[in-house]
Formats: C-alpha cells, sequence, structure tokens
C-alpha cells in the first residue's frame, strides 16, 4: 500500500502541470521532454505524442469529410448498440477500412449505416 501513495505522491506534480496544457510553451515544455530521453518523463511522452497523434487523426479526419454526405443528423437519439453494432457491421464488410485511422473508419461505418435517406448527398 505505501509503495502506491509514494507513487501516487511522486506523479501529482506532473499530473498537476498536465492540467495546464493549453499553450504553445507547454506543447514545448512536455515535446521537449520527449524528444530527450535522459529527460523524457511517460506523463510528458504521452502527452505530447497523445497531442500529435489527436491532431494528425484531426487533420486526416477533416480532409476525408469535406464535401462529403453527412451521418443523419439523429445520430446523438440513437442508442449507443445501434451505433456499435453499425460500426462492426460496416468494418466486418470493409476490411479496408480497419486499415484507416479509428476516426475515419468509424466515419465511414456511419456514413454507411446511418446516413438518412432524406439527408444523403446534403
Amino acid at each position: 500500500m505505501n509503495r502506491w501513495i509514494w507513487l501516487l505522491a511522486l506523479l501529482l506534480p506532473q499530473i498537476a502541470s498536465a492540467d495546464n496544457f493549453e499553450t504553445g510553451q507547454d506543447l514545448y515544455a512536455l515535446c521537449k521532454q520527449a524528444a530527450d530521453p535522459a529527460k523524457r518523463n511517460d506523463l510528458a511522452f504521452g502527452l505530447c505524442m497523445g497531442y500529435i497523434d489527436g491532431y494528425i487523426s484531426g487533420y486526416r479526419f477533416k480532409k476525408e469529410i469535406e464535401g462529403s454526405p453527412q451521418i443523419c443528423s439523429d445520430i446523438e437519439k440513437r442508442s449507443r448498440r445501434q451505433v456499435l453494432k453499425a460500426v462492426v457491421d460496416h468494418l466486418g464488410e470493409h476490411q479496408e477500412d480497419q486499415k484507416e485511422l479509428k476516426s475515419i473508419a468509424m466515419y465511414r461505418a456511419l456514413l454507411d449505416k446511418m446516413t438518412c435517406p432524406g439527408e444523403k448527398g446534403k
């Protein structure tokens, strides 16, 4: 039990600094730590690489959906099980989408299985 308390005490300052990850200066500080093997800590590395990965995924996703038809506008009202079934069904039928980023795979699945007939092509 004491080991966990010490681990938590060591991580608290790093977790607190993660709350302030908002500016380019914060990005620089974390990514500088991540890039330097001598100074790298797992939290800084995870935050920096997670941000980079999320940014690239978001950029590719934006390019994917520009000018595309949209998912049915009542998607928020659908049950999560319906969405789960749509994703699993689509990815089972379209194995090529399994190789895509998860955001693109999800979009293609929902576009395929949850596009409202009256909204297609909007």
